[in-house]
């Protein structure tokens, strides 16, 4: 639909639209007010068609203005949709500007056959202006009374029978997360053939978040210095890793609670700007974890480069992972750009970490629009049931949009339960859903594939359509001795215990002896018999406050403990841990 009005929306040099060639059109206050919104660049283009049509089949029969906002809150929706009701509204499209708001609770009674009558009502102090419905999945939700009585279901169907009978004459906006949405219209084929025309609306940005931060501390009349500003945008950097990640109510709330600190630090004075040190207060009361390169007072927030350089090890896969990244800036925005990738390589190893911090890599060099990781493996994709794999392996997509899906132990769908007894199975089914929206949405999410080298190889070679999908493939290499060696000292001074020279070499016979065994987990490994070891020293110093040093015969308890001899070779595939 957008495509038709194209060419009808340039405007000329005295900022006037041309409309079908016939005619100027002078752009009114709310859609000015509209363009001066920070960011939202494909919405305000959105809207410009959305207008354009609308002017070219007013009065028609076939007029249809309703609308679909997608996205996570603190994106703009409910103000955008204040702007689309003064647009209409000033080029005579609708009759008035009003926007009735509501949610579930103002479309919904409690009692059986009210639910209509209360739609309905709302509906008419609606007509002729923008009736919003935020939250509108909640709708379709099938928890009134247990699920017996769906009374969602009937403000559903009251607002489909308005929409068809009094197209052109109000125009209704529902508004909420992107997958709950589409599940609610997936599922109501009525209520989806009503909908003219859906707009997603991206998280804000780095960028967009600081200059929405700046109006908010000029509205309130605070300053901040640039360090403190940027590292409030560090916390949002890391929370923005959360699939409804909140946006501008997102660092709205972290500034409440920073303005806070600095009323605390500085009361009884007229002293306005904001410090370092307040959001650091901030930070250590709400207990956030940004990664840093020191402790103390002076620690840095380290770059996605930088916290990739701190990992141990890893060299051939840092450089190929600064390849991707210089890869990508080239070739963003070419119809063949692909950034779907493969890593192979044992538990522990450390791909889960390598792929979060390629998320906030690839965001910080402008080529992924956030900082996420959402992780999953084949349980997280497959469903119970016939027809539910589709719809979960798509919401799951729908959640790493943006940023990096990371499925793990990945081979495993390709196997598992059959569809009806029959040869296609319900892994199969979400590759088939993967391999789709990998290549209909190539560049806007990066797929990971990752697993046993020789399983996840095997699962490759015989797909090729997802084969010619995977752009990039990574081996991470089992960690040598002394990397283990780096990465126990590196646990244990995390934990505040320290270890002595035999302690350490007898832990690392233990590595060597595990090593030898099916499934050596690298660093998982590492952990565990650590978590242990740390035990048998508890025991040993419950009397003595202060001791923190791991000794050998910490180390020598849990041999005991485990029933390992170093001196046997190693077979079988014992626990580590408790039995």
């Amino acid at each position: 639909m957008f495509d038709l009005y194209d060419k009808m929306i340039e405007l000329d040099s005295f900022g006037m639209m041309g409309i079908n060639k016939q005619g100027l059109l002078k752009i009114g206050e709310s859609e000015k007010q509209l363009n001066e919104l920070i960011g939202l660049s494909g919405i305000k283009e959105s809207i410009k068609k959305i207008k354009a049509y609308a002017l070219m089949n007013k009065g028609s029969d076939a007029l249809n203005i309703h609308m679909c906002f997608l996205g996570n809150p603190g994106c703009g929706k409910t103000e955008v949709a204040r702007f689309v009701a003064g647009i209409l509204y000033e080029n005579k499209i609708l009759p008035t500007k009003k926007v009735i708001e509501v949610d579930r609770s103002g479309l919904v009674s409690e009692y059986f056959g009210a639910t209509a009558e209360k739609t309905r009502s709302v509906i008419a102090r609606a007509m002729g202006g923008v009736l919003f419905i935020d939250e509108a999945y909640a709708l379709a939700n099938n928890a009134d009374t247990g699920g017996i009585t769906d009374y969602g279901r009937e403000a559903i169907d009251t607002l489909v029978k308005a929409m068809e009978d009094h197209r052109g004459e109000f125009c209704v906006i529902f508004a909420g997360y992107r997958n709950e949405m589409q599940k609610m219209l997936s599922v109501n084929p009525g209520l989806k053939s009503r909908i003219q025309f859906t707009l997603d609306f991206p998280n804000y940005s780095r960028e967009e978040l600081k200059e929405i931060t700046m109006l908010m501390l000029k509205k309130r009349k605070y300053t901040i210095g640039e360090a403190a500003l940027s590292r409030m945008l560090d916390i949002t950097d890391v929370r923005r890793k959360d699939p409804n990640f909140a946006n501008a109510r997102e660092i709205r709330n972290i500034l409440d609670q920073v303005i806070m600190c600095q009323n605390l630090r500085c009361a009884g004075t007229e002293d306005t700007e904001i410090g370092i040190v307040d959001v650091n207060k901030y930070i250590q009361d709400a207990k956030i974890n940004l990664p840093t390169s020191s402790t103390g007072a002076a620690k840095k927030i380290l770059t996605g480069e930088e916290e990739l350089d701190q990992l141990i090890g890893l060299s051939v896969v840092k450089r190929m992972v600064r390849k991707i990244k210089a890869y990508a800036k080239r070739n963003q925005g070419l119809a063949d750009f692909n950034l779907h990738m493969c890593f192979y390589g044992n538990p522990g190893t450390g791909k889960t970490e390598v792929a979060r911090i390629l998320s906030r890599i690839l965001y910080d060099a402008g080529v992924l629009d956030e900082a996420k990781l959402v992780e999953t493996d084949a349980h997280g994709l497959i469903g119970k049931y016939v027809g539910e794999t589709a719809p979960k392996t798509l919401a799951k997509i729908n959640d790493a949009m943006g940023g990096v899906l990371f499925i793990d132990e990945a081979y495993s769908l390709a196997g598992g339960t059959t569809v009806n007894g029959g040869a296609t199975s319900y892994g199969e089914e979400a590759i088939a859903v993967l391999l789709k929206e990998m290549e209909d949405r190539r560049g806007q999410f990066c797929t990971i594939l990752a697993g046993y080298r020789d399983e996840m190889v095997k699962m490759i070679s015989t797909n090729p359509g997802l084969e010619s999908r995977i752009q990039f493939t990574l081996e991470f290499p089992d960690y040598t001795r002394e990397e283990l060696g780096l990465i126990a000292q590196s646990f244990l001074e995390k934990k505040g215990y320290s270890i002595d020279d035999e302690a350490l070499n007898r832990l690392l016979d233990i590595m060597e002896y595990f090593r030898n065994r099916p499934n050596f987990a690298n660093a998982r490994t590492v952990r565990n018999v650590l978590d242990q070891v740390i035990m048998n020293q508890n025991l040993r110093t419950e009397d003595e406050n202060g001791d923190s040093v791991i000794i050998v015969d910490d180390v020598d308890d849990y041999l005991t403990d485990e029933g390992i001899d170093l001196n046997k070779p190693s077979t079988g595939t014992k626990k580590i841990g408790f039995q």
